[in-house]
């Protein structure tokens, strides 16, 4: 099950969290990722994903995912994927992945997101706000 919720809310737990398709897409690819030792849940900690509809969350595009684990100690984790389900652990990294996947789309006329077809076109009026 896909956890989400508003930051620092009382009323978080009775949250019901509708996620975009983009957002849905993105959470399918990872969790068809291969598994690996260290990404594996630790007894006792908590994973909850957010997208950019979550506060602090707004410079991610959308399609994109940032994951927040929690462990017993206290000690939170957080990995960013992209579309296609790739991690990332900073924001740094996320950002340059942004800079270089505009860079790579600007040369191709389709676009697969999250295994959408979307078009030069459809993305950059999407992405200047005109639909």
């Amino acid at each position: 099950m896909v956890k989400g919720s508003r930051a620092s809310s009382s009323s978080s737990a009775n949250y019901a969290r509708q996620w975009s398709p983009l957002t849905l897409a993105t959470l399918r690819n990872i969790r068809e990722r291969p598994q690996q030792k260290c990404n594996k849940r630790k007894p006792g900690s908590t994973v909850i994903f957010r997208d950019q509809s979550d506060y602090g969350y707004g410079w991610l595009l959308p399609g994109w995912v940032a994951e927040e684990r929690r462990m017993r100690t206290g000690r939170r984790y957080t990995y960013y994927y992209d579309p296609w389900g790739r991690q990332y652990t900073t924001k740094r990294e996320v950002l340059y992945g942004i800079v270089e996947n505009a860079k790579v789309q600007l040369f191709n006329p389709v676009t697969i997101l999250g295994g959408i077809f979307v078009s030069l076109d459809q993305w950059h009026a999407n992405w200047c706000g005109r639909t």
